[in-house]
């Protein structure tokens, strides 16, 4: 039945949502529009989405118009709507591990993802449509307002034909949703995301036309074990180290904190090891952190269960950087040998030569950007490395910064 605009159905629900305005403006900030984002696809895959697809629509003057959400999960009930909606906390997933349906494990329970969709727009629609108690379809749309706080629930509409999912349609963009257009962005929510898609790869997720696929970028995977005692009664922690390929060198090295189904609670920047200039992301399961979310913020502070175990993670990521820098050393090496350009031949014949072929190895493969790829050049190169090494302080910096310059001007010739 269609209605004039302006007309309420009369089972129409008018309710302010029941949170601290300071609380509300937390969940709803605007500097993270993509945190939004994140929120919106963890509910689309807590109600078991199969497919999620964000689709953002343009102005004129190509900026963020119109931002829409779909999933095909299982939706939301009418009833469901007015207890999600009617309060922050109020949700049916507060008391469950798992989905509805028992198919996956559950990203939040507090229920307060819903309001972060509010950090990219000021208004938003969720159109939602889900099987009844008598098992026929109904829709419920739910309209929320940043200005007043205030949610309008409809009245349940029966549907002939459909398939259940919801829709959240984003308008009014804030100050900062131009940041959903940023060229990294997809590569960002990947991060966010890896290790859940990874372990349920029916999943497919599409943003802004991009197929969010950790396993296209993904170079090689490395899994810690760390030490038993750490975790207790949770187990041991896991730290699962993903190197993405050369083309993903946007990603900066982060470690990411998850539960025990690989599901991201928080992330930290600090002090983590970036020596390597391989772009990678550290994964640290572990089921205390879901029952630990509330300090997690704090785990750097001294935290007595949090710190030994990012702590630890942190050691073992430098202990995995040392590895892989001794063995791109060895690769780099072998490729120098491979071509012919590497400037000793045979085994070294002394204690001295081989020390002397040990230093320069350490230093030629640092210096491997300076080094042409031209065969010829190559070996020109690493001569005069070899020769400015037996030479004063000083003299290595100079024959590296003239390979550079006069090779880079042969070949612009």
């Amino acid at each position: 039945m269609r209605r004039g605009p302006g007309v309420v159905a009369p089972m129409t629900e008018r309710f302010v949502v029941q949170v601290d305005a300071d609380q509300f403006d937390r969940l709803a900030r605007p500097t993270q529009p993509l945190a939004g984002i994140t929120e919106l696809l963890w509910n689309a895959l807590d109600a078991e989405a199969d497919v999620v697809t964000v689709a953002i629509l343009r102005t004129e003057l190509d900026g963020v118009d119109v931002l829409q959400v779909m999933d095909d999960g299982h939706g939301m009930t009418h009833s469901d709507a007015l207890r999600d909606f009617r309060r922050l906390g109020g949700s049916w997933k507060k008391n469950r591990s798992s989905s509805k349906n028992d198919k996956r494990p559950l990203h939040g329970k507090e229920g307060a993802g819903r309001f972060r969709a509010f950090a990219i727009g000021s208004c938003v629609e969720w159109s939602t449509v889900a099987f009844g108690a008598n098992g026929k379809l109904y829709r419920t749309v739910i309209t929320g307002s940043l200005d007043s706080s205030e949610f309008t629930v409809s009245e349940p509409e029966e549907l002939a034909t459909g398939t259940v999912g919801t829709t959240v349609r984003i308008s009014r963009p804030r100050e900062y949703a131009h940041r959903l257009l940023a060229d990294d962005a997809p590569t960002r929510l990947v991060i966010q995301t890896a290790v859940y898609l990874v372990k349920y790869p029916q999943i497919k997720v599409v943003y802004d036309g991009t197929v969010l696929n950790p396993a296209a970028i993904l170079d090689r995977e490395t899994s810690v074990e760390l030490d038993a005692t750490l975790g207790g009664d949770h187990g041991a922690p896991t730290l699962r180290i993903m190197e993405w390929k050369p083309e993903a060198k946007s990603i900066k090295p982060t470690l990411i904190l998850c539960d025990d189904n690989g599901v991201a609670l928080s992330e930290i920047t600090d002090d983590v090891d970036t020596r390597s200039g391989i772009p990678y992301t550290a994964y640290l399961t572990w089921a205390g952190f879901s029952e630990l979310i509330n300090d997690l913020l704090l785990a750097d502070f001294g935290h007595d269960t949090l710190k030994p175990i990012i702590d630890a993670a942190r050691d073992a990521i430098r202990e995995h950087i040392n590895t892989r820098l001794s063995e791109r050393r060895s690769e780099q090496l072998d490729r120098w040998k491979a071509s012919r350009v590497y400037p000793y031949s045979g085994q070294p014949k002394t204690v001295a030569e081989a020390q002397e072929r040990r230093i320069f190895d350490v230093v030629a493969t640092a210096a491997a950007t300076a080094v042409s790829h031209e065969p010829k050049a190559a070996r020109l190169s690493l001569r005069l490395i070899r020769e400015a090494l037996s030479q004063p302080p000083g003299a290595l910096h100079r024959v590296l910064r003239g390979c550079r310059e006069y090779f880079t001007s042969a070949f612009m010739r």
